[in-house]
C-alpha cells in the first residue's frame, strides 16, 4: 500500500510512504504511518491499495490517529497526544 499525503491542497509538498507486511520469529512491524505536517491545521490523504484501487480523503484533521480500511474509508480517529 502507499499512502500519499498532501498537506498543502494548494500545489504545496507532498509525501509519500509505503507500508508492507513484514514479520520474524517474535516480531512484527508497526503498521501505523507517521507524516510531520508542521503547522498544517489539516491535509488530504490518497491511499494507493495492493488491489490497484485509490482511495482519497480530503481535509483530515492534523495530530489524529486515523485508521483506514480499504473500502470503508475512515473508520476510527482519536486524538495523537
Amino acid at each position: 500500500m502507499i499512502v500519499m499525503l498532501n498537506k498543502d491542497p494548494g500545489g504545496g509538498k507532498v509525501q509519500a510512504q509505503s507500508l508492507t507486511s513484514q514479520s520474524s520469529f517474535l516480531s512484527a512491524s508497526d503498521p501505523r504511518l507517521h507524516f510531520g505536517l508542521g503547522a498544517a491545521s489539516k491535509a488530504s490523504v490518497e491511499v494507493r491499495w495492493p488491489a490497484g484501487t485509490t482511495e482519497t480523503f480530503a481535509d483530515l484533521p492534523v495530530d489524529q490517529l486515523v485508521t483506514i480500511r480499504e473500502g470503508q474509508g475512515v473508520v476510527k480517529s482519536r486524538p495523537f497526544r
